[in-house]
């Protein structure tokens, strides 16, 4: 499972700390639903699966007289368990601890714990930058379960259970990826760019010891760098930046990389299959890479690109080796890059779909809007 430490089927971000994106259960292999739950909103997060099959994740409830955000908890049959009050929207996907505490970070730059009942277990407020705070970096939990996490005020922190801060770490810009941690705990996560170098503004990729003392930076010659890395089982570290896709050595150094004027920015996750290939979406563009950096297969695939949206849409894979992602629908491809099946837009008049692809036993988690009208659908694919 990567080192996700917990036996829930989806505890957090690209599924575990590496962001391998794995799954140990076959996903959906008919591409029907099994059931779907809407309402007056919006759903801004992907989905995290607790190990009772609960369902976790953000959104936005809107009604003639009532409207408010939400951290929203629904059991396995579709039925609504509680849902958490926030005062911004939860745009991160959350995280689940081995004892079963929900992480979310919001809009407003609060960061909260919130017990499994749905109470409130304490939330820190992180600083303002530029009169602004917000938290869209994504959650991922340690194998001590130290909380670690990126926001807008460019710092990247790590905070024990407790809700006390452990450390704090200073990016040159703000931070939006979702850290990914090794297995001797070195964290590496990517800033969103702030240091003028050679007339460029630069981003970087860090990577951090776990007491938070830097071990080397790599600067990209690319703004807005929003992509999460993500760690092989060798400890290569994979992340898309503007035009390139990286490999990276654990010492910093870049293993390989491949450029193509076509790939513009990345703002989505690689997944790595349990082989070793690496898929990875840049906007409209799916491509597969062999972990000797040898392009695989490139797709031309979506009416509207997964690198489009705020939600950064991510491969997923089964046990199988199933590869889901979505576009303007969910799509089902083999190791080969042919389509499976495919469930989407022409179907449920759904437009894009906004959030990562997220595997149970036997079934794929996705949210999708509806194209006409304001109605918000989670679905469950089998």
């Amino acid at each position: 499972m990567g080192g996700s430490g917990t036996m829930a089927p989806w505890p957090m971000f690209m599924h575990d700390r590496k962001h391998t994106g794995r799954s140990p259960f076959m996903g959906a292999r008919e591409g029907r639903v099994r059931w779907r739950l809407g309402w007056k909103g919006g759903i801004y997060s992907s989905f995290v699966i607790g190990s009772d099959g609960t369902i976790y994740f953000g959104g936005f409830y809107r009604r003639k007289h009532h409207h408010g955000y939400y951290l929203y908890a629904v059991g396995p049959d579709g039925s609504l368990k509680w849902r958490f009050r926030v005062e911004n929207l939860i745009e991160s996907t959350p995280a689940i601890s081995d004892d079963g505490t929900i992480y979310a970070g919001s809009s407003d730059g609060f960061f909260y714990a919130v017990n499994p009942n749905g109470t409130l277990k304490w939330k820190l407020e992180t600083e303002k930058r530029a009169g602004i705070s917000s938290i869209d970096s994504s959650p991922v939990i340690g194998d001590d379960e130290t909380v670690y996490f990126g926001s807008f005020d460019a710092y990247l922190r790590a905070v024990n259970p407790d809700g006390t801060e452990k450390w704090r770490f200073k990016a040159a810009g703000s931070i939006y990826s979702s850290p990914a941690i090794d297995d001797d705990g070195t964290v590496y996560f990517s800033d969103n760019g702030g240091t003028v170098y050679g007339g460029l503004i630069v981003s970087y990729l860090y990577a951090l010891d776990r007491s938070g003392n830097l071990k080397w930076k790599i600067p990209f010659n690319a703004a807005h760098l929003t992509a999460s890395p993500a760690i092989g089982e060798d400890g290569t570290i994979y992340i898309g930046a503007c035009y390139v896709f990286y490999a990276i050595n654990p010492d910093g150094t870049i293993k390989w990389k491949y450029e193509n004027i076509e790939l513009e920015s990345c703002r989505s996750c690689p997944a790595i299959s349990e082989d070793g290939t690496i898929y990875v979406t840049f906007e409209n563009i799916f491509l597969a890479f062999g972990p000797d950096g040898k392009l695989k297969w490139k797709l031309y695939y979506w009416r509207y690109p997964p690198g489009e949206t705020t939600f950064n849409p991510s491969p997923a894979i089964g046990k199988d080796g199933t590869i889901y992602v979505g576009g303007d629908k969910l799509q089902a491809f083999d190791p080969s890059g042919s389509v499976k099946w495919e469930y989407g837009y022409g179907k449920l008049r759904s437009s894009n779909i906004e959030t990562s692809p997220v595997i149970g036993d036997g079934v794929v988690y996705v949210g999708m809007p509806k194209y006409y009208g304001d109605m918000e659908y989670l679905y469950v694919i089998e």
